[in-house]
């Protein structure tokens, strides 16, 4: 079964008669029994409200908003869960917008779609879920072609999270306890009618939800999209990138949770220190083998696509192509972390390592404690301060994966080129979140372009930076 599904048992039912169970006699005796194994589209692993979206929102007053208002007051409030009723009527076009993202391009791409239409289904629903407070979530399904086309573009045209689920359009009638879900699904008074689609809407937490109109604008970014398209992850990519965020932020909640331990179970000595004591040395060396599993897959699968696009198929190229990838990514796994790896193949520590998570950890932590201790703030919330510490986050988790992976990615890129012989010089492609603000040097770099492929700047430039590097000049070919 695939990991978005729902798996329904209803005394020894299939899912299929559940749905015809649902559309006749609703009895209480009936049970259900969700298997959550996999991630479900209404909400995946995200942190609630801590990222922006892009919505369709239903106008209240309008026929089928009518009709949701009507579905949610007959849910019983004595079978509602987790947010209970959703208030605010809309179809999700895609979630995770990063709170710092530039909106400029993704507002220009919207003003360059068509008005399209969207069709209403049934009621389904997705199984419990910790961002859903472990309740069902009772949705109208909704079918457009169009719709999944936007979910991806939008991604090529603003900074979002990394999506952990595929996308499933829906529209959310309430969340509710699992063991009666069933009495909610396969409504039909949705079923069929149609919703013109004239605006999207962009919704940002702590900012006023902004309607962009769907004018059909041309748009003279065709060449940017094309050669960000031409990057897009491959499944392969994704999945490390998914395995080595949660491998992050495991390593992240366990540290913080030793740390925070230790300062309570010493607090007594520590409230007598005459400074700000340090805390015990963190074992960056147990998360090393998790990174560089994913960066060799990251660097190698990367390597292989860059070798295929130069069609070269000599499989001792092939080898050295991949031997370069897995060398940097063992080489990167360590550095991350403030280390090196000596001949033998033992991490020490590396004082000239760069780009590491280890270093802003130590210093926002010896912070922390250094205010404690000047404030002479109780021991017990200096333990919540550090468990709780920014440094830790969920968010700080998926940045070093975001930007590792294109970090890596990179990596297998000038592999590939490099072994193959065949690539002369590089371009630096802005990722699309860039406007004439950023203070980066990114828009310095792709106005510098082009560079030869054994001098060009470093990338990503930056914690965050989606930029890429794509071939320019291919060796004998007359630049353009």
């Amino acid at each position: 079964m695939p990991s978005n599904e729902i798996a329904v048992q209803v005394d020894g039912a299939t899912y299929s008669e559940i749905l015809k169970l649902a559309n006749g006699a609703r009895t209480s005796s009936v049970t259900l029994k969700l298997s959550t194994g996999g991630s479900a589209a209404a909400a995946g692993d995200l942190t609630k409200h801590s990222f922006g979206c892009t919505k369709i929102a239903i106008d209240p007053a309008s026929d089928i908003g009518a009709i949701m208002h009507q579905m949610r007051q007959d849910i019983d409030p004595k079978d509602l869960a987790g947010d209970g009723l959703e208030v605010d009527a809309h179809v999700t076009v895609r979630y995770g917008i990063l709170p710092d993202a530039k909106l400029n391009n993704l507002r220009r791409y919207l003003r360059s779609l068509q008005p399209f239409s969207i069709t209403f289904g049934m009621t389904s629903m997705f199984p419990p879920s910790p961002s859903s407070d472990n309740a069902a979530v009772i949705k109208v399904d909704i079918t457009s072609p169009a719709l999944q086309e936007i979910n991806a573009a939008v991604a090529q045209n603003c900074a979002f999270r990394p999506a952990t689920f595929d996308y499933t359009p829906h529209a959310t009638i309430a969340y509710v306890d699992p063991d009666i879900a069933f009495k909610y699904i396969a409504e039909d008074c949705l079923e069929g009618k149609q919703m013109q689609v004239n605006a999207i809407t962009i919704a940002m937490p702590g900012r006023p939800d902004e309607s962009v109109p769907l004018l059909g604008e041309q748009v003279d970014n065709s060449v940017k999209l094309a050669k960000l398209a031409k990057r897009a992850e491959s499944p392969e990519i994704t999945q490390a990138r998914q395995v080595m965020e949660s491998a992050v932020k495991h390593f992240f909640d366990k540290t913080a949770a030793a740390l925070a331990a230790h300062v309570r179970g010493q607090h007594e000595k520590l409230a007598k220190a005459a400074g700000p004591a340090d805390l015990p040395p963190i074992q960056w060396d147990a998360l090393v083998p998790d990174l560089f599993g994913s960066l060799n897959t990251i660097a190698r699968t990367q390597a292989g696509r860059a070798v295929a696009e130069l069609k070269v198929d000599d499989s001792k190229m092939l080898s050295d192509v991949n031997t370069v990838a897995s060398d940097w990514a063992n080489e990167r796994a360590a550095e991350l972390v403030g280390m090196r790896r000596t001949a033998s193949g033992r991490l020490i520590q590396n004082p000239k390592a760069e780009w590491t998570i280890s270093t802003k950890t130590r210093d926002d932590l010896r912070g922390i404690v250094t205010e404690a201790f000047e404030k002479k703030t109780a021991m017990s919330d200096l333990a919540d301060q550090i468990q709780n510490a920014g440094v830790f986050s969920d968010y700080r988790a998926h940045l070093i994966a975001a930007t590792e992976t294109n970090r890596a990615a990179n990596q297998g890129n000038l592999a590939g080129w490099r072994v193959s012989g065949q690539v002369e010089q590089l371009e630096w492609t802005l990722s699309a979140d860039h406007d004439d603000k950023d203070g980066c040097d990114c828009g310095e770099n792709a106005d510098g372009s082009p560079y030869p492929i054994d001098d060009c700047p470093e990338l990503p430039a930056h914690p965050g930076c989606q930029c890429a590097l794509v071939v320019a000049q291919l060796v004998g070919q007359e630049p353009d």
